[in-house]
């Protein structure tokens, strides 16, 4: 074999190897520096229309969104003629108010993101996990900005206990908005609750096994819930839109 042919096969090798992992430069107190990340600006109407808050906002939430409304008009589709009959036409204020509220659980939960991406990056990985950060007292009552910070032991059994309850507090922070809207919508589409709520659950499942072992493998999980809840969301659109015109043709099958 040539010394070119020698050559090429062993570039095409290195390119098959993957680079390392640039080490993230750590702060004094041992959190990830974050020097180096430039904060983007964001104009008055991006703020507006990228609001958790309104009725379809931009980016991913938008989507889910979008998501939601399909898999709720699909739902209704395919319940045929009589559906209309059980939505009742008192209610669509109520369906109004779990749709707010709702929205309402995820602005509270997102809302910490835009610190959280402040100080710590996102490859920072069982890092991620920390809720909080904590910091020694010292004599004059306050905390020193190159003190060791306090996180969650990441390591072994105890960092997966850690990261197995750290989900289940998720849960517990999101779940009001599932249970309002299934109230709701589940006289409604009994089927489609059920359905619901059995991805929901499957969702719920995964997230915590998979955030248990590193942060990042809870993302199916969190994917499959989320989709289930903007599900019933959207059946809370329709039954909403059903309820002030009860009139309104919805295309059916």
């Amino acid at each position: 074999m040539s010394d070119t042919a020698n050559e090429s096969t062993a570039d095409e090798k290195a390119t098959l190897v993957e680079e390392p992992e640039e080490p993230i430069k750590l702060l004094p107190d041992g959190m990830p520096d974050m020097s180096d990340e430039e904060e983007t600006p964001k104009s008055m109407i991006k703020e507006v229309l990228g609001s958790i808050m309104s009725p379809l906002p931009l980016g991913f939430v938008g989507v889910l969104v979008v998501i939601g409304l399909l898999g709720g008009w699909l739902i209704y589709a395919l319940a045929g003629d009589k559906i209309d009959t059980k939505i009742d036409v008192d209610k669509g204020f109520l369906f109004l108010a779990a749709i707010v509220f709702g929205r309402m659980v995820l602005q509270l939960n997102f809302f910490p993101m835009q610190y959280k991406s402040k100080i710590m990056k996102g490859k920072s990985k069982n890092l991620r996990t920390n809720m909080a950060i904590y910091k020694p007292l010292n004599q004059e009552g306050g905390t020193d900005e190159k003190s060791a910070a306090i996180v969650m032991v990441a390591e072994g059994n105890v960092g997966k206990y850690n990261r197995a309850n750290r989900s289940l507090t998720h849960f517990t922070e999101t779940v009001p908005s599932v249970l309002f809207m299934l109230f709701l919508v589940g006289p409604v589409f009994p089927q489609a609750a059920f359905g619901i709520v059995v991805v929901y659950s499957l969702g719920r499942v995964l997230h915590q096994r998979g955030e248990a072992e590193s942060y990042g493998a809870h993302g199916k999980g969190f994917m499959l819930s989320l989709l289930s809840t903007f599900v019933l969301e959207g059946l809370c659109w329709i039954c909403a839109v059903k309820s002030f015109f009860p009139d309104l043709p919805l295309p059916q099958f």
